[in-house]
């Protein structure tokens, strides 16, 4: 747990005994949760900073048809829901639920606000973390806004080709039933693109691998 703490986002770039002091100073409080159970329900205010310390939660929402959308996945040793702490409106929009057993470090918005003010550093990893959200999100509406199932495929592939070319950390592939529940289609359908993709050469399926064998191609169907 310590070391999940160490290596969060929010405090990159300080000592693991300084962390320690650190949370010497201020209120805080660990909650544990069970998988399954539910963080936050959609409509409920968010008055903490959370920190994922152990296992990992999904963001969903009910859409129009009545039907659970999984917006996302989050890990351990990432903050989910940061900006809405201190937004106008911090009702969250989605479910927060346990996927594992769950561990969160919590920090009222007012000792949040004295954390802050008294470490630039963790002020400074806190608006990254922020601002890195955004374009999660900005990436997300262009997903979104593509039509085709190859054009999603597209995109998430040459997406994490990218975060590799610029040596960032990215996490393994989805699963197919991952995928197809990430781009909302039935594996059936994700599966039988996948093979006409790979069939055409645009990619290679290797074990739970994606291998990218066209780039310029896969660029275009994102254009389509």
């Amino acid at each position: 747990m310590k070391e999940a703490l160490y290596e969060s986002g929010l405090f990159h770039g300080i000592k693991a005994d300084k962390v320690d002091e650190i949370l010497q100073t201020i209120h805080h409080q660990y909650k544990s949760f069970q998988k399954d159970e539910y963080l936050y329900y959609s409509g409920e205010s968010c008055e903490d900073m959370n920190l994922l310390v152990e296992g990992s939660v999904r963001g969903e929402i009910v859409d129009f048809r009545g039907k659970v959308v999984k917006v996302e996945d989050i890990f351990t040793p990432d903050v989910f829901a940061p900006a809405f702490l201190f937004a106008t409106e911090n009702n969250l929009q989605v479910d927060i639920i346990a996927n594992t057993k769950v561990r969160v470090l919590r920090i009222s918005k007012r000792e949040m606000i004295e954390l802050l003010n008294r470490h630039p550093r963790i002020m400074e990893n806190y608006l990254r973390i922020i601002s890195d959200r955004f374009v999660i999100i900005t990436q997300k509406m262009k997903f979104l806004s593509l039509k085709t199932m190859r054009g999603k495929i597209a995109h998430y592939l040459l997406m994490r080709e990218k975060r590799k070319q610029q040596n960032k950390q990215i996490r393994k592939h989805k699963t197919q039933e991952q995928l197809a529940e990430y781009f909302g289609v039935t594996r059936p359908s994700l599966t039988r693109e996948l093979k006409i993709m790979e069939k055409e050469g645009l990619i290679y399926l290797q074990d739970k691998e994606i291998k990218i064998l066209d780039k310029a191609r896969l660029l275009d169907l994102m254009r389509r």
